[in-house]
């Protein structure tokens, strides 16, 4: 992937994600909220570095499979294992999610 692409995806994932979520109250997330917060944004830091690597299909899997599934109980998933509460807030993540995937996807 270029290098110009690559910047964008790691800032997208960087600024919109990390600045998304940490601009979450912490009603927003599933007890214990320090640790859930904590560990998305190690997430989201690990999909930054695949594509900082040229590793477009962990980068992939890894908001697919490990993040978006967190947070998608009111879009298109399970409820039941969402790491989000909230309509809205689950619904703008999982917005900003796939639009870095499909960018992602045609960067393959």
């Amino acid at each position: 992937m270029p290098r110009g692409r690559v910047a964008f995806a790691e800032r997208y994932c960087r600024e919109t994600g990390l600045c998304f979520l940490s601009s979450l109250p912490d009603s927003a997330l599933r007890t214990p909220t320090g640790q859930r917060r904590a560990t998305l944004t190690r997430k989201l830091r690990e999909v930054a570095k695949h594509v900082d690597g040229g590793f477009i299909d962990e980068a992939i899997e890894k908001l697919t499979e490990d993040i978006r599934g967190k947070m998608d109980g009111s879009v298109d998933g399970s409820p039941g294992n969402d790491w989000i509460h909230g309509e809205d807030a689950q619904q703008e993540f999982c917005a900003r999610t796939d639009r870095l995937l499909d960018y992602l996807e045609a960067q393959r």
